[in-house]
């Protein structure tokens, strides 16, 4: 396989404010925040339950917490099987669509299943599970 992208793992830094619900402190609304701790509303959906956050703090929904998470993120690499089909591959095994060649997680072509565990003496299905 030529290798066009590597995989890689990346981290990502996620920030959101949450408006915990008085009478039930495990519940309420949360939403993400931009870099500049602006809260992203996509939808008008957000916009309503953000203005209804904001308007019941201190009756219905305690002051806003703000939170941070990282997030692991992995990329999967890509490449071009012996068929000339882009294959992606990088957490374990992958399979070309269009030809069914097998990839290992380093982009090596794997034989076919039907030889596997030969030099080791194990029976098929001790390997394919």
């Amino acid at each position: 396989m030529k290798i066009l992208k590597r995989p890689s793992i990346s981290f990502v830094e996620t920030t959101w404010l949450f408006y915990r619900r008085v009478d039930t402190p495990t519940a309420g609304l949360a939403f993400d925040l931009d870099s500049t701790d602006k809260p992203i509303l996509r939808t008008e959906e957000s916009e309503r339950s953000y203005a209804r956050a904001v308007a019941g703090v201190g009756t219905e929904y305690l002051p806003p917490v703000r939170r941070t998470h990282t997030n692991k993120v992995r990329d999967y690499g890509t490449g071009v099987c012996a068929c000339g089909s882009h294959v992606s591959f990088g957490w374990g095994d992958s399979t070309c669509v269009s030809c069914g060649a097998e990839y290992n997680s380093a982009g090596q072509r794997l034989a076919p299943r039907h030889q596997w565990g030969e030099e080791t003496g194990e029976h098929p299905c001790e390997v394919v599970q």
